[in-house]
């Protein structure tokens, strides 16, 4: 199994994450073990809220495929009452929030850089055309 090289080089180097905000105080969260995944794929833990209430696992299958998963569920971690090693698609609400890594870090990004700058308090300061087309295309969809 081999990681995907845009999850490689976020988790591995420090300087992409630096142009990646979170408005809710996510970071950058490794698990402490491997998880594993129904057909014979694993999960890896990178991500957490501040809170430690929502967590993002990139999801390896053994035919290459990957995604990225939600849940409030802190799969991939020794806890003091469990350890997490085991995917239960019945714990944690989880869903699959994007088909590929780059994918999600992409939406996770201007996500973020569209609620910093509306939330900025500086008019100076307006949504990119790049913005504007992916929130109007989402509110779109969502309509839908």
């Amino acid at each position: 199994m081999s990681l995907p090289r845009p999850f490689e080089i976020f988790v591995s180097d420090p300087k992409p994450r630096t142009h990646v905000r979170s408005c809710t105080a996510c970071y950058l969260d490794l698990g402490d073990v491997l998880v594993s995944a129904p057909e014979e794929g694993w999960l890896i833990h990178f991500l957490s809220d501040q809170q430690w209430v929502m967590h993002w696992l990139l999801y390896l299958g053994r035919d290459g495929k990957e995604a990225v998963v939600a849940t409030e569920e802190p799969f991939g971690f020794v806890t003091d009452d469990a350890v997490r090693d085991r995917f239960d698609l019945t714990a944690g609400n989880p869903t699959v929030c994007a088909d590929s890594f780059s994918e999600f870090l992409y939406r996770f990004w201007i996500e973020n850089e569209i609620w910093f700058r509306l939330n900025s308090g500086n008019s100076e300061l307006p949504i990119t055309d790049e913005q504007r087309r992916y929130a109007e295309r989402l509110l779109t969809d969502t309509a839908t």
